[in-house]
C-alpha cells in the first residue's frame, strides 16, 4: 500500500488500510462472485506481503466509539489510536478513556513483521493513573475494547497469522477489484472465530470489508465503511455489527494529531 504513513495499516492497519482503497470511490458496485482455486499459495503470499510492511513514521488519531448494545441506549467512549515505529517493526496502541464507572483501557499490539504479534493490556481509572500491563495470550483476545463490538483480535488482525490463508474468490466490492482471503483457525474453541473472510483491494492491498464466523461457522460480525471524505482523502466513520446480538459499534474518526505531544489528554505510558 502506498500513501501517507498513518494510512498504511489497520491503524496502522485497522484504520488505515481502508483509506487508500476508498480514495476516488463515487458509487458502490454490486459484488460479483467469481470462485477461485488457490492452488499456488497466492493467499498465503499476499498475507505475508501485508504483514511484512512497516509504517514510515509515528502517527496518532483521536476518535469516538458509539456503542449501541442490543435494545440499549448509545454509549460514547473516546479513543486514541497511536502508531509507534520501533526497530524491527511497529506498535499499535489503542487507548479508551474512563467513562462513568467503566475504566479506561490500553491495548498494545507489537508487530514484528511476519513473526507472531505480542499483545499487552492494561486498565486505569483516572487520567493520572498509570496502567499495569500484562501479556495476553491469543485465547484472551476474544474480548471487547471499551465495551464495544471491536474485539482485541479484530484490532490486532491476529487471524492473518493463522496458518491457513487462501484466496477463495475474486470480485468487485465498493467499486474496487478485490481478492477474498479466507483465514481458517486451526484451534477453534467456543467463543473463538472459526474463520474470517477479508476483502483485500488489488491495487492497494488495503482491507475493504471483513466477516468473522463463530466456532459453529455462523456469521458473527460484519465490518463496513460508513463515511469517507474524498476531498481530504480521510476515513471518517466505520462500523462493526454483531449479527447474533444485534449490537453495533460506530467508530468516528475526529482528527489526526500532527504532534503527539500537543492537544488532547496525555496518552498513557506504554512499555
Amino acid at each position: 500500500m502506498r500513501g501517507p504513513a498513518f494510512f498504511r495499516r489497520f491503524c496502522a492497519r485497522f484504520v488505515s488500510v481502508f483509506v487508500a482503497a476508498f480514495v476516488g470511490i463515487q458509487v458502490f458496485a454490486q459484488a460479483r462472485d467469481t470462485s477461485y482455486s488457490d492452488t499456488k499459495g497466492e493467499g498465503k503470499a499476499l498475507v505475508q506481503e501485508i504483514l511484512a510492511g512497516v509504517p514510515s513514521e509515528d502517527s496518532e488519531i483521536l476518535g469516538l466509539l458509539k456503542i449501541r448494545p442490543e435494545g440499549g441506549r448509545i454509549q460514547e467512549v473516546p479513543i486514541r489510536m497511536i502508531v509507534r515505529v520501533v526497530p524491527g517493526g511497529w506498535d499499535d496502541i489503542y487507548e479508551t478513556q474512563p467513562v462513568g464507572t467503566k475504566p479506561g483501557e490500553v491495548f498494545i499490539v507489537k508487530h514484528r513483521g511476519t513473526n507472531a504479534n505480542e499483545y499487552l493490556f492494561g486498565t486505569y481509572k483516572t487520567v493520572d493513573e498509570k496502567p499495569e500491563f500484562r501479556k495476553l495470550s491469543v485465547d484472551e483476545l476474544y474480548r471487547p475494547l471499551g465495551g464495544s463490538d471491536f474485539y482485541l483480535i479484530d484490532l490486532g488482525l491476529e487471524f492473518l497469522h493463522w496458518p491457513s490463508q487462501k484466496i477463495v474468490r475474486k470480485e468487485m466490492r465498493k467499486s474496487r477489484s478485490c481478492r477474498v482471503v479466507e483465514s481458517v483457525n486451526a484451534n477453534v474453541k467456543p467463543g473463538s472465530y472459526a474463520r474470517v473472510l477479508t476483502w483485500i483491494d488489488f491495487e492497494t492491498n488495503g482491507i475493504i470489508l471483513a466477516e468473522a464466523y463463530d466456532h459453529k461457522n455462523k456469521l458473527l460480525k460484519e465490518f463496513s465503511i460508513q463515511k469517507f471524505d474524498r476531498k481530504e482523502k480521510r476515513l471518517r466513520e466505520m462500523a462493526i455489527y454483531n449479527d447474533q446480538t444485534d449490537s453495533r459499534t460506530t467508530l468516528e474518526l475526529n482528527f489526526k494529531v500532527e504532534d503527539p505531544n500537543t492537544g488532547g489528554a496525555k496518552p498513557q505510558s506504554a512499555p
